[in-house]
């Protein structure tokens, strides 16, 4: 109510002040400095068309001032959101820049406006007016590196990240972004380099710290990976997803029992993590722990009724010699699944189990005629022939 009291309030002084530039502008009507104070009200109001309104207007009444051309190119941009004005937007830049070709807000933003319509090369030539403008603007190498990036024009990339590393080098997220781009490209050992450059500059910082843990679980160093994220733990004990992110590389390691206690950690900060149930269930079933293994699965189940938790519910329904459930089970994971010969195989087995011949048959010549995965394939070919089918 307070917060609600507080918005009307703030509205009913935006409404004072707009009637204050009202007045102003009778009195003055020459004086675009009402104009504008009056266009960012009604920004503020949400009320873009009379913001443009005013834009225009105190344009026309100074047309040379790249400036304006430039606030009215903003607003452009917040009113549509990177939408249809930023056709509108792109030519109030190319205005300002004709007023006047040193403008460097004026390029930066055109830039960023043939970065969104993927026009690289055009936003590349932007970006390096503005350096020539201003050599020392880092920013700018960050932002052409990452468009020579998506041209695939690695070489010129990582030099504009050294670049930017060498005008600011006690910035840690310089360090972070030549990081992720080693990392995206394979480059382990040197993204590992600049993320320890980055956590010396910034040792708090999860972010940073995440993305360490992650080159090192993908080049398989999972204790240095874990060791991280006790680390990041440490700093946000009450983050579900990092107690998950945890138990899977203990789950990676081989440690089952810790990657079960990790995962039973985030739900009791996050009851409904789905990602937490499923691999619950899937280690609650390879301990034979098939109850709890049948819970977890039926709760992310709940969850997002995906194939894959119902395929391994029948597993522990199997394990339990509960077959009806767990051909029930088989039967839905299969219609939400058509094509996946692995379902077929485990439907298979558990009519074997359950003495179903006449199924078990019909459901491995399924898979001898989907013929998609080699391993079932042989799979249904051997049960087949056990079987005694023709």
């Amino acid at each position: 109510m307070l917060r609600q009291a507080r918005r009307r309030a703030s509205h009913y002084e935006r409404e004072l002040a707009i009637a204050e530039c009202n007045r102003a502008i009778v009195l003055w009507p020459d004086d675009i400095q009402s104009y504008l104070k009056r266009s960012r009200l009604y920004e503020i109001e949400g009320n873009y068309e009379a913001a443009l309104a005013d834009h225009s207007e105190a344009i026309r009444i100074r047309p040379g001032d790249p400036d304006l051309y430039i606030l009215r190119a903003e607003t452009y941009l917040e009113a549509t959101g990177w939408g249809s004005g930023a056709t509108q937007a792109l030519a109030d830049y190319e205005m300002a820049i004709r007023l006047d070709p040193s403008c460097l807000s004026a390029y930066r933003g055109r830039a960023d406006i043939h970065h969104i319509k993927g026009d690289y090369d055009q936003a590349i030539a932007d970006h390096t007016q503005a350096l020539n403008l201003q050599p020392d603007a880092y920013w700018e190498y960050l932002s052409r590196a990452a468009l020579y990036n998506l041209l695939g024009d690695y070489d010129h990339a990582f030099a504009d990240y050294s670049l930017a590393i060498a005008l600011n080098p006690n910035d840690s997220s310089l360090y972070l972004q030549r990081a992720q781009f080693y990392s995206q490209h394979g480059e382990n050992i040197k993204a590992l380099a600049d993320y320890d450059s980055a956590i010396e500059l910034n040792p708090d910082s999860v972010t940073i710290i995440g993305g360490r843990a992650y080159v090192y679980a993908a080049a398989g160093e999972h204790d240095k990976a874990i060791s991280d994220y006790s680390r990041i733990i440490e700093l946000e004990p009450s983050q579900s997803m990092h107690y998950s992110n945890r138990a899977m590389l203990y789950y990676r390691h081989g440690d089952d029992d810790s990657a079960i206690a990790d995962y039973q950690r985030a739900l009791t900060l996050q009851p409904e993590e789905l990602n937490a149930h499923a691999m619950l269930g899937y280690l609650f079933e390879k301990k034979g722990d098939y109850e709890q293994a049948i819970a977890h699965y039926s709760k992310a189940i709940a969850l997002l009724p995906a194939a894959d938790w119902y395929v391994g519910r029948a597993r522990a329904y199997q394990s339990k010699g509960e077959y009806q459930l767990a051909i029930a089970d088989c039967d839905q994971a299969i219609r939400l699944d058509t094509n996946n010969d692995y379902f077929y195989a485990v439907r298979g087995h558990i009519h074997v189990l359950a003495g179903h011949r006449t199924e078990a048959i019909a459901t491995f010549e399924a898979i001898l005629a989907m013929g998609d995965d080699k391993k079932q394939y042989e799979y249904a070919k051997q049960w087949l022939a056990k079987l005694g089918a023709n």
